[in-house]
């Protein structure tokens, strides 16, 4: 198998990792898991008062943009509590297949492009004159700025409804500080689990924070991996999305030799 006798330390969110895990372990890797990311769901009266008001107001929209499947999970949640039908006449966009996939499964056909990230979805011939149009972007709170900056630049008005935000577990830097083994390659998905790696890294002795960092760095795609460069990281592999074919296929050729 293409992976045997590797190592990989993935950095996945606990609920996220198992499919993750199982695709390598196909190929004959071991797996081990210190999550670097952790998504919480925005919740009580302060979440009721920020997103609320953008869900009464779906049918005012022209599209909506779903940026992944957490924001589909936590977004189409509050959208079937207030929407039993969904208004008509919009448009339904995805960043990535797995995004489009979350939103089949309540009946909604969304587009997306070939790459997951904002870029291929504004390169999309629906979005390159959107000038009156009002779009609201489904996302997690403090993502990337991109999608609405060049909207906004292109003639539409653009509204945030931020679901959940991303941390850095309180477990890592310990479970880091106290993991035993010398990984072949190390998983990424994001440019915010990498800036969270990265932190926890620096907490570490010295010698180990180097061995840590020359490790083989599996990572999502140009904007990561450059990321990954600037942070200090030596070796990385550059998959073309953070799909879980797209990751494997880089992984595997590293494996061939062909870092």
């Amino acid at each position: 198998m293409q992976l045997s006798g590797k190592r990989i330390l993935s950095t996945r969110p606990q609920d996220a990792h198992c499919s993750w895990a199982s695709c390598l372990q196909a190929r004959g890797a071991q797996v081990d898991c210190i999550p670097m990311l952790e998504i919480t769901r925005l919740e009580g009266d302060a979440a009721e008062q920020s997103i609320k008001p953008y869900i009464l107001d779906l049918d005012r929209y022209d599209a909506v943009i779903f940026v992944s499947r957490n924001a589909v999970a936590c977004g189409m949640g509050w959208v079937d509590r207030y929407w039993p039908q969904l208004p008509a006449g919009q448009r339904y966009y995805a960043i990535g297949s797995a995004t489009a996939e979350a939103l089949q499964a309540w009946d909604i056909e969304a587009r997306s492009a070939d790459a997951m990230n904002s870029e291929a979805l504004l390169a999309l011939e629906d979005f390159h004159c959107p000038d009156g149009q009002r779009i609201l972007v489904m996302r997690g709170r403090g993502g990337r700025p991109t999608l609405q900056e060049v909207l906004e630049a292109r003639g539409a008005q653009v509204d945030l409804c931020e679901l959940y935000q991303r941390t850095r577990p309180a477990s890592a830097p310990a479970a880091l500080a106290d993991y035993p083994h010398n990984p072949d390659a190390i998983s990424v998905h994001s440019g915010e689990t990498l800036s969270n790696l990265g932190s926890t890294l620096a907490a570490l002795p010295q010698g180990r924070r180097d061995q840590l960092m020359a490790t083989p760095l599996l990572v999502p795609g140009s904007r990561v991996a450059g990321l990954a460069r600037a942070a200090g990281f030596s070796r990385v592999i550059e998959a073309n999305n953070a799909s879980a074919g797209s990751m494997l296929e880089a992984l595997e050729r590293w494996a061939a030799g062909g870092e």
